[in-house]
């Protein structure tokens, strides 16, 4: 799957897979000036309607907030089978989802949700999700002064009947 940088060199970023798991919420935090993500995949199964998209929810919250300012989540997918080169090249998608916050909205329960199409993949193929939020300084589409809870993720899909 190709980089959250578009061709950029690995060097250039530091990806930190979230680990600020916090006793008082069920989730993760997503830290203030870096790029924390979660990696995920899935198997597609038989009986997935893969003619409609699959919905993916994320439940999450700002922890501190100050004036208006945005929070940018990103998901980057690609369905693998058989025979991928796994070089770099393989076609991926990346959604993102901007939403502005303000002072009132500090550990206010948020929702996002990003549409994942899928009409080429079969059974046994291989999704492959990344999550993230890309707080890095290079990132002007994030000026969140603050770290961000993520509570739940859940993908949903239809099944034939």
């Amino acid at each position: 799957m190709t980089d959250v940088l578009n061709g950029a060199s690995p060097a250039d970023e530091t990806v930190t897979f979230a680990s600020g798991i916090t006793s008082d919420l069920a989730g993760a935090e997503f830290a203030n000036n870096n790029t924390d993500g979660r990696n995920g995949q899935i198997v597609i199964p038989l009986g997935l309607n893969t003619a409609r998209p699959l919905a993916f929810d994320v439940l999450w919250a700002a922890l501190v907030n100050g004036s208006p300012s945005d929070v940018e989540l990103e998901l980057r997918y690609a369905v693998l089978t058989p025979g991928d080169t796994l070089d770099g090249s393989v076609s991926s998608t990346l959604l993102a989802d901007v939403t502005t916050v303000g002072a009132s909205d500090a550990d206010v329960l948020k929702r996002s949700e990003f549409t994942l199409y899928i009409a080429d993949a079969v059974p046994g193929d291989l999704l492959v999700l990344s999550f993230f939020r890309d707080a890095s300084g290079g990132n002007p589409d994030d000026t969140l002064a603050g770290s961000v809870v993520v509570v739940n993720q859940e993908l949903r899909g239809s099944f034939w009947h």
